[in-house]
């Protein structure tokens, strides 16, 4: 099937903080256009927005959101779209989108933690000798690291950890040290683990170094390096302004709900409120590019992969 995507045509060159504020973004002397914040925005909005739309639009967006696919509610030739005002109190599942839980320091799991395997029933006494007992393997790994400004150097806290795998994620947030530690099922694991770190929540080391926060990323790692010490450094959130063209691409995706492939077509359905067999409430949603997608789930999913969990309940 067809999908839209955003693209910047005409890059303005002005920065966003020399632009007038508006209600809608801010307005720009260089360009005399009015610029509307996308970043703000999910990719659901963004639709909505650039579907009822005839001609030109300029919008500041992040590297993500060129990257995430919009709702196909247009033609699949190319189109120019102006500017609207936005709607407000529609669901947000944007591209580096988890659980912006604010706890820190030991792993939130969205699964039911694997018993140890040490749980088993105990034996009955018996007279007889008993053989020493063997030692245990773990059945978990102990991923732990730290992540820092590339610029300052600093530690970053706050900063979100995940662990994704197409059954269970697993998160984590650093401490004020920028330290983190998360433990992984073995079961899980594999030669391709794909680990996303996310800063929506995390403390900047100097009100100075990034106006916008950081870059979100995804790694590949393989087992070693998951059980070796893992140094993060964050970068630059990176901020387009200019012109914005829509265009469209052949686009076949692998939805996972709760682990279980559904209709992308139906998924679509789900995220414009329609009736659909896609089930998306109270789910967290993460989405991956090809390259992460096939570390998660294989060949097929050479389109990417949005993975839906039931977002875990506080007891």
């Amino acid at each position: 099937m067809k999908a839209n995507f955003l693209k910047i045509e005409k890059p303005c060159e002005e920065k966003w903080e020399n632009m007038t504020p508006n209600d809608n973004g801010s307005f720009c002397d260089l360009c005399s256009k009015n610029v509307i914040d996308f970043t703000q925005l999910s990719q659901i909005e963004i639709s909505k927005i650039l579907s009822k739309s005839k001609g030109n639009i300029y919008a500041r967006v992040t590297s993500d959101q060129l990257k995430m696919p919009l709702l196909d509610t247009k033609p699949t030739h190319e189109i120019n779209f102006p500017f609207k005002n936005v709607a407000a109190g529609i669901m947000i599942a944007s591209t580096l989108i988890g659980c912006q839980n604010t706890t820190k320091g030991k792993v939130s799991v969205e699964t039911e933690q694997i018993a140890s395997t040490n749980s088993s029933n105990q034996l009955e006494n018996k007279k007889t000798k008993t053989k020493p007992e063997q030692p245990t393997v773990p059945n978990v790994t102990t991923f732990k690291g730290k992540v820092t400004s590339e610029k300052t150097g600093k530690p970053i806290e706050n900063a979100e950890i995940i662990f994704a795998n197409a059954q269970k994620q697993f998160r984590v947030y650093t401490d004020f040290d920028g330290t983190f530690s998360m433990e992984i099922p073995n079961e899980l694991i594999d030669d391709d683990n794909v680990v996303r770190v996310l800063y929506w929540n995390a403390k900047k080391t100097e009100e100075k170094e990034s106006q916008f926060g950081y870059q979100g990323a995804d790694y590949i790692l393989t087992k070693s390096e998951l059980k070796s010490d893992f140094n993060i450094k964050a970068t630059k959130l990176e901020i387009y302004l200019g012109g914005i063209i829509g265009y469209p691409a052949d686009y076949s995706p692998i939805v996972l709900v709760n682990g279980k492939e559904t209709s992308y077509k139906e998924f679509q359905k789900a995220q414009e409120g329609k009736k659909s067999t896609c089930d998306i409430n109270n789910k967290d949603f993460l989405f991956f590019e090809s390259k992460e997608a096939i570390a998660i789930y294989g060949k097929r999913a050479k389109d990417g992969l949005y993975i839906l969990t039931d977002k875990k309940r506080d007891k």
